[in-house]
């Protein structure tokens, strides 16, 4: 009988040791870029700097990578087997509060809400495509007021929202002008919205 619980001792304290290794392990930050291509972490690994100290965990259908620093809120939620759709929380200044939050669907397609220190929507952005896209669009709405207030692309053409009507804004000497009425006029940006120069 005795023997009987040793062995079971033995085995339960082999079954024990072998699970906490194997947790330690699991839960032990890695970095979540050493598989990527070298041009994408140069492009990309620069824009989430977390990921190359993160715990990474499958919950359900799910994958949720979360950073290691406990004073980085940043995270990120991605089907099991699938790059999209993803949805991104990124916590720029480590303060431990999401600064924004990004969908980002096949194609790459995505949609960013940026949020202010105290969790209120601050403003949002739709994209149509990925930086390497020269038919890609973004445009943002800076004030949360349902209407975008700048447009950029397709390639380098920048339009701003001002009278009801999309125009394309021109830089000239650390000056932005568009055509108004058919004669060129100073904009400038207040908050990230454009008007016209008073």
């Amino acid at each position: 009988m005795k023997t009987k619980i040793k062995w079971f001792v033995l085995g339960f304290l082999a079954s024990w040791l072998t699970w906490s290794v194997i947790s330690y392990i699991r839960l032990h930050p890695r970095d979540l870029t050493a598989k990527w291509p070298d041009d994408v972490q140069k492009v990309f690994g620069d824009n989430v700097p977390w990921l190359r100290s993160a715990v990474a965990r499958n919950v359900g259908n799910f994958v949720v990578c979360a950073s290691a620093e406990k004073s980085n809120a940043s995270a990120t939620i991605s089907p099991r087997g699938q790059p999209f759709p993803q949805v991104f929380m990124t916590d720029v200044g480590m303060s431990g509060a999401v600064d924004s939050i990004i969908l980002t669907a096949a194609g790459h397609q995505s949609i960013s809400v940026d949020m202010d220190t105290d969790g209120r929507f601050r403003k949002y952005t739709v994209s149509t495509g990925d930086l390497f896209d020269t038919n890609s669009v973004a445009m943002v709405d800076s004030d949360m007021n349902g209407e975008f207030d700048i447009k950029i692309g397709p390639g380098r053409h920048i339009a701003v929202w001002i009278n009801s009507a999309w125009r394309e804004r021109v830089a000239t000497n650390g000056q932005h002008f568009i055509t108004l009425d058919g004669v060129m006029t100073e904009v400038v940006n207040s908050n990230g919205v454009w008007k016209v120069k008073e």
